[in-house]
């Protein structure tokens, strides 16, 4: 039971690549880059808070101009 309530807190990368609406390969460059992820027994898990942590600091604010 412990195990599934904390699988809940992370994204599987076949999730991650769903909610983000991305390829693997783009995936795999910003994993490659700073994305935090762990590997827990061969699998790749995203924390869902890291990721929303970094996508906020990673993401430009649509409302800014460029004027």
């Amino acid at each position: 039971m412990e195990i599934l309530i904390m699988m809940e807190q992370f994204y599987t990368r076949n999730q991650l690549i769903d909610f983000l609406g991305i390829g693997s390969s783009t995936l795999q460059r910003m994993m490659n880059e700073d994305l935090p992820y762990i590997k827990l027994r061969g699998r790749v898990l995203f924390n869902r808070d890291e990721i929303s942590t970094y996508l906020s600091e990673h993401t430009k604010n649509k409302l800014e101009t460029t004027n």
